[in-house]
Formats: C-alpha cells, sequence, structure tokens
C-alpha cells in the first residue's frame, strides 16, 4: 500500500530480483495484484491505482459468482512442512520488526481449497508466527464453525464469494472481540464512512436480490 515515490521505487529495485519485466510487474502492482484490472470502467478508477481516491467500500467487491468446490476434510499428514527460505527470511523480518515495535497482530489465512501440503506449510507458519509470540488464525481450520458450504461459497479456489466472506466474517470477528480488547469508538469522519460502506453493501445485496445485479464473470482457478 505504499504510496508511488522513489522511495518505493528504490525499494522494488533493491529487493526485487529479476530483469525489468519481473520488476515491472511490482511498479505496476495493479496488474500483478488484481485480477479486474481490465474491467476499470472509466479514468477516474485509475485513481483508485494512485491511492488517490476513496473507495465508499474499502476496496471490497460483492461477487455472487458460485463455483462448487470438494472439501479439503482432514489433514492426513499433521507434520508441518517447512515453507521456502526466502519466504521465511521476510516473514521472519517482519515479526522480529513487529516484535520490537510492541505491535500486537494478528495474522490471517482466510479459507481456501488448500491441498495437503499448502495446509501443512500453513502449520509451518503457524508455529513460526507463534514462536515470536503472535497469533495465527488460519480460516481452514475454521471452515466447519463459520458454516462454509465448499458447494456454494466460493468463487474460485482461492477466495470464498460473498456468502462465505459474510460467514468467515463473522466467526473471525467474534474471535477478535473475545480475545482483545477493541474500542469500538470512533471519530464522526471514521464512523460515517464506514456507515456509507455498509449502506453500499446491502444496496449490493438488495438489487441482486432483485436481479438487478448479475454475477460478475470470474474465472476458476
Amino acid at each position: 500500500n505504499m504510496k508511488y515515490s522513489w522511495n518505493r521505487f528504490e525499494m522494488i529495485e533493491q529487493n526485487v530480483e529479476g530483469d525489468w519485466k519481473e520488476k515491472l510487474d511490482y511498479h505496476l502492482d495493479i496488474i500483478r495484484y488484481h485480477s479486474n484490472w481490465e474491467n476499470l470502467s472509466d479514468m477516474n478508477d485509475l485513481k483508485y491505482y494512485r491511492n488517490s481516491k476513496d473507495n465508499v467500500k474499502k476496496g471490497w467487491s460483492n461477487i455472487f459468482i458460485v463455483k462448487p468446490k470438494n472439501p479439503i476434510g482432514d489433514l492426513k499428514n499433521t507434520e508441518p512442512l517447512p515453507i521456502g527460505k526466502e519466504a521465511e527470511a521476510e516473514i521472519t523480518k517482519l515479526l522480529e520488526k513487529c516484535r520490537k515495535e510492541q505491535i500486537n497482530v494478528v495474522f490471517v489465512s482466510t479459507p481456501w481449497v488448500a491441498n495437503e501440503e499448502q495446509r501443512r506449510r500453513n502449520l509451518y507458519l503457524g508455529e513460526l508466527i507463534e514462536s515470536y509470540g503472535f497469533r495465527f488464525y488460519d480460516g481452514n481450520e475454521h471452515v466447519e464453525e463459520a458454516g462454509i458450504d465448499y458447494a456454494s461459497d466460493f468463487y474460485n479456489g482461492s477466495h470464498v464469494n460473498t456468502w462465505g466472506s459474510e460467514k468467515f466474517t463473522k466467526t473471525f470477528g467474534k474471535y477478535l472481540v473475545e480475545n482483545y480488547e477493541l474500542d469500538a469508538t470512533h471519530e464522526k469522519k471514521v464512523k460515517k464512512s464506514w456507515d456509507e460502506c455498509v449502506a453500499a453493501y446491502d444496496r449490493d445485496l438488495e438489487e441482486y436480490a432483485m436481479g438487478l445485479l448479475e454475477p460478475k464473470e470470474g474465472e476458476e482457478q
């Protein structure tokens, strides 16, 4: 989320390996990280890309596509599997930074259709995070608690759809309230922005229910 600046440019040049094509993806990260960049409707949408315009739904987009998936089931092998060395080095630097700055962080992995190997790597990641005194919330371990249905709550293998996100958000929110002393008071400006966000979200649901909002086309992963 760094704004475009010389510092950002230097950071990418110093830390990203590969040729200019590889680095270009990071300089123009909307291409690397967002699958809907081709759907930008007008020049005003580019303001989001430059971080110069607020999105009323905080970047959220309701996706009503349903792509049935097979349940991942229980792990047959619960032995943690190490993640890549470079990935571990980077997450370790982040953990050390958070501990040094005394930042209380909870790391989250949202539900996705992970295979056995990927889930074992998540176990390793969780142990690494917890060894630094932080919590790791693995969404795949809370699917049943959240009531997520693999037949109706995913729009691809990596993401839940609107219905799945509602279920997971409620479950994770409950976890946060029960485990952290959260302050629900906000400035009027902040409260107003979130009230507008909720209204826009509810408006999407109403329009979809009335048949006015069609599911967006997506690619199955």
